[in-house]
């Protein structure tokens, strides 16, 4: 682990009768203890050669310490609060494996066999419309939206199907990097092309996604609607 929540209540209340140095075995344990992912050793001498004491100091300490918050096993020295939040932590080590996983095997089905031109979606593009199209249960074959409703225009106005691709490309580059964020948005989302067609670049929504991750850490998913109600403060405040 390279992380693990303190909660400060609960560990003021359990250790506010240790004395300083105390204190600080107790810590330096809690974290062999959640980077090993494992028991502290069964010997002794071990556990006072990771915890590094000094020649000896602070030895008293440290088995003041065990002796209070750890039960000593077969295995070593466990500590229940720990083997909780390691089991945990494993289990969603897992399950993100398996969506990773998941996610590999449906891009390596969708992805396109012939070979890329200058005028194809860029590959971040292709890989965001095989996530869409997994989603929704069906793959979709057919042409742009732009060329099947308004077909004559396609034929006699060259200039506005330019601008109808740019636009597209635009939302999916958008789309693409706001995904990575884990915002739950689609290249054809009402609300992000709603954002592109007014002007707002990447960077303004990435300033966003930063304001919505103090309410929503990762890995929560962001909603569009909730980043937008974000969008239109900021638009607000610097009118």
């Amino acid at each position: 682990m390279n992380f693990y929540k303190l909660h400060i209540g609960d560990y003021e209340s359990h250790t506010a009768h240790l004395t300083w140095m105390e204190e600080a075995a107790y810590s330096r344990l809690l974290r062999i203890y959640y980077r090993t992912e494992k028991p502290l050793p069964v010997d002794r001498k071990e556990i006072y050669r990771l915890a590094r004491t000094v020649n000896g100091g602070y030895i008293k300490e440290v088995d003041r310490v065990l002796a209070e918050f750890f039960i000593l096993c077969t295995d070593g020295y466990h500590n229940k609060r720990c083997d909780e939040e390691i089991v945990k932590y494993q289990k969603q080590c897992s399950t993100n494996r398996r969506i990773a996983g998941e996610r590999t095997v449906q891009r390596s089905v969708h992805a396109p066999t012939t070979k890329r031109t200058p005028n194809q979606i860029p590959e971040p593009e292709l890989i965001l419309k095989a996530l869409q199209e997994v989603s929704t249960g069906a793959v979709d074959n057919s042409e742009p939206k732009a060329v099947e409703v308004k077909p004559e225009p396609v034929k006699t106005d060259t200039a506005k199907p330019q601008r109808s691709e740019s636009f597209s490309v635009q939302c999916l580059s958008v789309a693409t990097r706001l995904h990575k964020r884990g915002v739950a948005v689609t290249a054809q989302h009402t609300v992000l092309q709603k954002w592109v067609s007014e002007g707002f670049t990447y960077e303004q929504l990435n300033e966003a996604v930063e304001l919505a991750r103090q309410r929503k850490p990762e890995p929560e998913t962001i909603s569009a609607g909730y980043l937008d109600s974000i969008v239109r403060r900021a638009e607000k405040a610097t009118a």
